[in-house]
């Protein structure tokens, strides 16, 4: 008896699965450029509450986030089967969570993350490292090799815009929770 080994490979190896993956992906992402672009000053602000890069530099830093935040949305748009736009992704995600876990190591909880713009302000928690962490596994699924195996139809795009919106969902539900994580938390103590 032949046995399947579950694995992030032969999860991403469907195309629709893939498909759906990176447009969830290419939602979270656009929602983050678009909170940078709708208020850059505070984006560039948050950059520089992070203290990793010199002042010199940040400007430049911020710019390049927000293309590179472009770039990856468009890839995970138009190219969800190429692997290499899996390892921006990747990559992306996981600068921003050595940032935050390197914040969190000096004991800098009170900055905002920039995740979400300033409307929703989110202290650096070990919350958002879980988060990016979920994150940066769905993008993991997207190096791995594809499965030529099947052709896709219009139903696997409807099947693949559902999921991604329903992540998206969650993503939102999940940005808004750890936002509130402190209130929560002090709520339930009392």
């Amino acid at each position: 008896m032949n046995e399947a080994v579950w694995s992030i490979g032969s999860v991403a190896a469907d195309p629709a699965l893939r498909m759906a993956i990176a447009w969830a992906l290419a939602g979270v992402f656009a929602l983050g450029v678009a909170h940078k672009l709708g208020a850059p000053s505070a984006f560039l602000l948050t950059l520089r509450q992070y203290r990793v890069l010199p002042g010199w530099a940040q400007l430049a830093a911020a710019t390049l986030v927000i293309f590179s935040e472009l770039a990856v949305t468009a890839g995970l748009v138009l190219r969800p089967s190429a692997a290499y736009v899996g390892w921006a992704t990747l990559a992306l995600l996981g600068l921003y969570t050595v940032a935050i876990a390197f914040n969190l190591a000096r004991g800098r909880r009170d900055i905002d993350c920039g995740c979400s713009g300033p409307a929703l302000r989110q202290t650096l928690s070990g919350s958002l490292l879980w988060r990016n962490g979920v994150l940066m596994l769905l993008a993991l699924c997207l190096t791995a090799p594809l499965s030529a195996s099947r052709s896709l139809h219009w139903l696997d795009a409807v099947a693949a815009l559902a999921f991604a919106g329903g992540v998206l969902l969650v993503y939102i539900t999940a940005n808004q929770l750890i936002a509130n994580e402190r209130r929560l938390t002090e709520m339930l103590a009392r």
